[in-house]
Parts: C-alpha cells; structure tokens; sequence
C-alpha cells in the first residue's frame, strides 16, 4: 500500500541519519490496537478532521485526548499535550466570531509548527464508495455537500449524507 511504501522510505531516510529505523508490518486489526495503546515507537496513521481546524488539533494536541500508554486512545495514538494549544482549544470552544475563530486556529498552528507532535506527510484523502441502484442524493464532485466517507461518525456527516438520500425512481 502507499502507506507501507512511505513507511519504507521514511526508515530508509531514518538510516541515512545514523537512526536505526526498520518496519514493522501488521494486519490492519493488530497495527490498530498498538497505536491505540501507545504501543509503538513511530507510526502512519490519519489525522481528524472537519469544519474547522478545531478537531484535527484537538486530537494531536489537547490534554483532554491523553489517555495512559496501555489505555485505548481514539485519537491521541502520539499522547501529546500542549498547555498552549489546551488554552487556544478551550477559547476556540465557546468564540462565536469567526475572525476569533481564526485567531485561534493560528495561535494552534504556530503550537503545532513549534512543538511538532506530528508529521504530516500528505492531505487525508476520504475514500467512498456507494450504489446509486435504489438510493441517490449521495455527495459527489458536482454537489459534495459532505465527506461521502461513511466512517466519519464523530462529525455527524453520515446523518447529513442521510437527510439527503432518496429512493431512486423508476
């Protein structure tokens, strides 16, 4: 996969610098629940995602999303918090003003560049997949009103993609 392949290139570049760096492969179920437990030493995973910067800094950053090594985390796989990105987090949860809203997401990105807690190596792509046999309305290049994906529960994007599903007419 594209994923095993930059894995691959990353630890060669790793050698390159004298750091000792190798991969490790799993099937998707036992990999899923080492980076759930903190159970790694490096990893490419995927990050949240949505409206606003809010969620995908949420859970690379805030202390609220730290759970023990050994404990199942659902989205702070690295377990990392920053006081400075917890302030802008809260802030952000109850600014109404969307040049506010702005503010905060910058103060979370100069966090971000600063302390580095994770890499990005390319945009998150959103896979997806449907039959328009019996149902349409489904997002789509010429009306993407939502991320098709259907594993994107935490953003409420799926009962969207619901409300606008319709039985095909014959």
């Amino acid at each position: 996969s594209d994923w095993v392949r930059a894995s691959q290139v990353i630890a060669r570049a790793l050698r390159e610098v004298g750091i000792d760096a190798s991969v490790k492969l799993f099937d998707f179920g036992a990999w899923f629940q080492k980076v759930q437990k903190g159970e790694f030493d490096l990893s490419i995973g995927w990050s949240f995602e949505g409206p606003t910067p809010y969620e995908f800094y949420k859970w690379l950053m805030s202390s609220d999303t730290v759970m023990p090594e050994g404990e199942t985390s659902h989205g702070n796989w690295h377990r990392f918090a920053s006081a400075d990105a917890d302030a802008a987090l809260s802030a952000f949860e109850v600014a109404a003003d969307p040049d506010e809203q702005r503010r905060l997401s910058d103060e979370m990105q100069r966090t971000f560049v600063q302390e580095v807690p994770a890499i990005p190596l390319y945009p998150n792509p959103s896979w997806a997949e449907y039959n328009t046999s019996r149902f349409v309305g489904f997002p789509s290049a010429d009306n993407p009103y939502a991320d098709p994906s259907p594993n994107k529960f935490d953003r409420g994007e799926v009962l969207l993609v619901l409300t606008h599903l319709k039985p095909r007419q014959e």
